[in-house]
């Protein structure tokens, strides 16, 4: 959750940035034309192009990650995992749920979860084999002769 967070935030921050130089061109380029600085006006007139069209899909996009980030925080502090209780609690579309949890899957902001285009299932096939860590070194655990071997300091464990 945390990395979706930061993607929303870092978003964010570079939206307001953006939109304090697009407002800042203006009354610069005026000035930059008073004064008749060429290379401050040309560099205002590329910030107020740029700007003009941008600038909407820039928090656009914003709107899109805050979707995404607030769908992966229902998931992690409500425990639901269906994408029509998740659209009921966030009172959007089911189809945006469904859109924000693939987003969030490719993306990593969502691990360990199975999704079949309607529920999230925990993937506990995954924490097993996360859960198989060596207690000495930390190393991988292999499985050999019915029990879990460390290659790396040849720890045995008891049987599978």
């Amino acid at each position: 959750m945390e990395k979706a967070k930061s993607a929303k935030t870092n978003l964010l921050i570079i939206s307001i940035i953006y939109s304090v130089l697009f407002v800042a061109s203006i009354p610069g380029l005026v000035l930059s034309a008073v004064h008749k600085v060429t290379a401050l006006m040309i560099i205002c007139i590329v910030i107020l192009v740029l700007g003009f069209y941008t600038l909407p899909v820039v928090w656009i996009k914003f709107g899109d990650v805050c979707t995404v980030y607030h769908v992966v925080y229902i998931i992690y502090t409500e425990r639901l995992y269906d994408s029509e209780q998740i659209a009921l609690q966030l009172q959007i579309e089911k189809k945006t749920v469904c859109n924000a949890i693939r987003t969030a899957i490719q993306k990593g902001y969502l691990t360990n979860f199975i999704f079949d285009g309607n529920v999230l299932t925990p993937n506990e096939k995954k924490k097993a084999l996360a859960a198989k860590k060596c207690p000495n070194c930390g190393a991988n655990l292999t499985a050999a002769n019915g029990k879990y071997v460390c290659n790396y300091c040849g720890f045995e464990t008891g049987e599978l």
